[in-house]
């Protein structure tokens, strides 16, 4: 046990090492990882069969922290409806928006792309057979399995992904359970959520960490940081941006004209 706690801190919690170093006698062959795109794929259709709730409630604790300080704080009231449209009540300023930052509170397919992702069971003509199904490799982008990681408590693939065009928003990393294909965890590659006086264009991409876990009966976004090192001339910032969701409701319906569009402020 303790060889077993002392390669889970020094290595992050790498399940396979941990299982090689601690045996006792010859380690086995281990079988090849599976295919990186497979798991991808088998976790995105997981996700889109997956039950979504037609409205999602939650609070929001949002910090923002520049060279170490404090530089803003908030804690949001959020309603996200299922096509992507979110009402925010931030300290009694109401309005209603479809710019979700960081980002919604639960994984895409979002709405009817959900739909390119889910069996053909109702096919037209139940009389032919399904032969296969064909998805197109995306070749700016490389995909690799790099093996089994224990993610809190989750015994998870490790998937890393690059791209030829670094400087573009990109996926960057998932953990996907090995059992039920469910996503805990995912790197993506994103514009950095606050304004600078320079040319955006040269600002750059930050690194959002984004982590998931269950509530009820649904898989939600409960923590999201991102870090931003910003360089002008001779001037130099780090950012960091951190963001817990909690509080999670799922309510069936809402008031009507809960969504209008008009912006509105309550007190």
């Amino acid at each position: 046990m303790n060889c077993m706690r002392g390669l889970l801190s020094g290595l992050g919690g790498l399940f396979g090492l941990v299982l090689l170093a601690c045996a006792s006698g010859p380690a086995a062959a281990q079988a090849a990882p599976p295919n990186c795109w497979d798991v991808t794929y088998a976790a995105l259709r997981h996700r889109a069969a997956a039950p979504h709730p037609p409205y999602i409630t939650y609070a929001e604790s949002a910090e923002l922290i520049v060279d170490g300080k404090t530089l803003m704080q908030s804690r949001p009231q959020i309603t996200y409806r299922d096509d992507g449209a979110l009402r925010i009540d931030d300290d009694g300023f109401v309005y209603v928006t479809r710019n979700a930052v960081p980002g919604p509170p639960e994984l895409g397919p979002y709405g009817n792309r959900r739909s390119m992702w889910l069996p053909m069971d109702d096919a037209a003509d139940p009389s032919l057979p399904l032969i296969g199904t064909v998805h197109s490799r995306n070749r700016t982008m490389s995909c690799a399995n790099e093996g089994i990681e224990l993610y809190k408590d989750h015994e998870t693939y490790r998937l890393a992904f690059n791209t030829v065009f670094p400087n573009r928003p990109s996926l960057k990393a998932l953990w996907v359970d090995t059992r039920t294909s469910e996503i805990w965890k995912v790197i993506v590659s994103g514009a950095v959520p606050v304004g600078f006086s320079s040319d955006e264009r040269r600002v750059g991409l930050a690194d959002f960490e984004v982590e998931l876990a269950p509530y009820d009966n649904y898989v939600v976004v409960n923590h999201v940081t991102w870090k931003f090192n910003f360089r002008e001339y001779s001037q130099t910032a780090t950012f960091f941006g951190e963001y817990y969701y909690h509080g999670f409701e799922f309510p069936k319906v809402v008031p009507a004209g809960f969504f209008s569009s008009q912006i509105s402020t309550s007190r």
